[in-house]
């Protein structure tokens, strides 16, 4: 009796270790379900802040494809591109009104066709007139239109007048006519010819 009392204690004590280790053990696992849930959570975040990183740099990428980004120029290449449109860009020549090359005792006809046709005012003794066709300030360029006169049958003269600044212009002149018939004559054959001209009257020499 004494030995059978012994064993059922002995079942009823390993019955009661193996039912503790088994609470222990239900108690342990739910510990473990928190840290599952914490590692996926956390992969889920990592997972969605690649995605929104990976989504930003390709928007930047394609914006710095779209927009250009200015670069700065060197100084010193504005400066050579500035000075090279200034050298580039011609001079302007100074330009003087037909009266201002005129000589004190010279004046200038009104151009319309009865200043000096047949049907207008008298010739007046002593006077000349001449045809002006052109004015330079290189002596060059005037020899250059007195020679091409001289091709096309009419007589010029080169005349240097001096302006109120001190500068020299150097007048072609075709002329001097007595009468205003023969000056209209020749007036008429250079307008034919694409010249315009400039009628100057003044005392004769």
């Amino acid at each position: 009796m004494s030995q059978d009392f012994a064993k059922k204690k002995r079942s009823t004590t390993a019955r009661n270790s193996t039912r503790s280790s088994s609470n222990k053990g239900n108690k342990r696992r739910p510990s473990n379900s928190k840290k599952t849930q914490t590692r996926s959570a956390s992969g889920w975040l990592w997972f969605l802040s690649g995605g929104l990183l990976g989504s930003l740099a390709t928007f930047l990428i394609f914006l710095s494809g779209v927009i250009p980004i200015p670069q700065d120029k060197a100084p010193g290449k504005t400066q050579s591109r500035a000075t090279q449109a200034a050298e580039e860009k011609p001079v302007p020549q100074p330009r003087f009104d037909f009266y201002e090359l005129l000589k004190e005792s010279e004046v200038v006809v009104e151009k319309s066709a009865d200043a000096y046709d047949g049907g207008g005012p008298r010739e007046q003794k002593n006077m000349e007139y001449l045809l002006q066709v052109g004015s330079f300030r290189s002596p060059n360029d005037a020899d250059r239109l007195h020679a091409e006169l001289a091709l096309s049958g009419f007589d010029s003269q080169v005349e240097k007048v001096k302006v109120r600044n001190g500068s020299t212009w150097h007048r072609v002149l075709v002329g001097p006519y007595a009468s205003r018939s023969k000056l209209a004559n020749t007036r008429g054959k250079l307008i034919s010819k694409g010249i315009e001209t400039l009628v100057i009257e003044r005392e004769a020499r």
